[in-house]
């Protein structure tokens, strides 16, 4: 882990094993040169996606185990050393176990929430207050389709 600055602002990027089509790594990207500092679980998919984007200034929090407890230990660390947390889920919108938890970890610390993704979204994993609690919606543009004529 690199040294950073005392008033730098951590910011937790989670989401799907299988990655996201929300932009994690541009994100990511974008807190560390602003002088962030992203924290994630280096899982597959989105963790990877952000870490790699934002080397440099990540801090990373590994988990003991694969095991199901290990994930949940490691969410509620990742979720701890944060001033921040960003969920990117899949393309299907709906937040896996660990997005899930991480929502939950982070409202109930009070800690602002951003997901990434439709503004309304539906599907197991949100509720009206999960998603009333979110402060934010980030918004990637979706690539430029080729012109086919």
């Amino acid at each position: 882990m690199s040294d950073f600055p005392l008033n730098a602002v951590s910011v937790a990027v989670v989401g799907s094993r299988h990655g996201s089509p929300f932009g994690p790594g541009a994100f990511a990207l974008a807190v560390a040169r602003a002088g962030g500092q992203v924290v994630t679980g280096c899982a597959a998919g989105v963790d990877s996606a952000a870490a790699a984007a934002a080397a440099g200034h990540v801090r990373v929090i590994r988990a003991e185990s694969p095991a199901a407890w290990a994930l949940a230990k490691r969410t509620g660390q990742v979720v701890a050393a944060a001033a921040a947390v960003a969920v990117f889920p899949p393309a299907s919108g709906v937040p896996g176990k660990g997005s899930a938890l991480a929502l939950r970890l982070a409202l109930a610390r009070g800690v602002p929430v951003f997901v990434a993704g439709p503004v309304s979204p539906a599907g197991a994993g949100w509720s009206a207050a999960t998603v009333g609690g979110c402060v934010g919606w980030l918004h990637v543009a979706p690539p430029a389709m080729p012109r086919l004529i």
